[in-house]
């Protein structure tokens, strides 16, 4: 589903599946959920998202893996030109 007709809406995090599925099922739309494991993996395609916001701070089971999944984040970004 669109949001607010300029492209959909995601968050993620790393969950044993539960959380993943609640979002899912009472939050979509106009929210979707991906489900994270603490390696840097993304099922998008590269170029997907055209604005991230992470807190990998927040997500401390992420912190090991942290320069991982900014660069993964960074695959997944629009670079899009002026």
């Amino acid at each position: 589903m669109e949001w607010w007709g300029v492209g959909e809406l995601w968050g993620g995090g790393v969950v044993d599946g539960v959380g993943g599925d609640f979002a899912e099922e009472y939050l979509n739309p106009p929210l979707r959920a991906a489900t994270l494991r603490q390696e840097p993996r993304l099922a998008f395609a590269d170029d997907f998202f055209s604005l991230i916001y992470c807190n990998i701070r927040g997500s401390p089971n992420l912190t090991d893996h942290a320069n991982g999944w900014l660069l993964e984040l960074h695959r997944r970004w629009q670079r899009r030109s002026a």
